[in-house]
């Protein structure tokens, strides 16, 4: 796995990673993960898939990115933030199953302090709900 946000660097990982972890910031948008996906995918003909950090789930943010970067909820779904998942777990999971079919999105990485808040999304995503 290779990490990478800029041009540059995923065109890098594009040529050497099976998988890439878009490094994208807190307030990334979806077209903003659609633009480096595509960016990956155009500078290789092997599959390669992708991991995202979830940076909230509905109200819940991990303290880090509240107090240190001064980000809010509404802050960040008024930005139209990717990584900030609604606490609906269905409409969570619906969101998930999305950007898997569309970009390769199947994996995240979900914050401790967030595990909680994702353990119902999770639970329905697996089908134990």
């Amino acid at each position: 796995m290779i990490a990478a946000n800029g041009p540059r660097m995923l065109t890098t990982a594009a040529t050497h990673a099976d998988r890439i972890l878009l490094a994208a910031t807190p307030d990334a948008t979806e077209d903003e993960l659609a633009h480096m996906v595509t960016t990956v995918t155009d500078h290789t003909v092997r599959e390669v898939r992708f991991t995202l950090q979830l940076v909230g789930v509905g109200e819940q943010l991990p303290h880090w990115l509240s107090a240190r970067l001064g980000y809010t909820p509404e802050k960040l779904r008024d930005a139209g933030a990717a990584g900030l998942l609604p606490s609906d777990p269905q409409a969570a999971v619906d969101i998930l199953e999305s950007r898997c079919a569309r970009y390769g999105i199947d994996e995240l990485i979900v914050p401790g302090e967030l595990a909680e808040a994702f353990a119902p999304i999770l639970d329905l995503a697996l089908g134990r709900q």
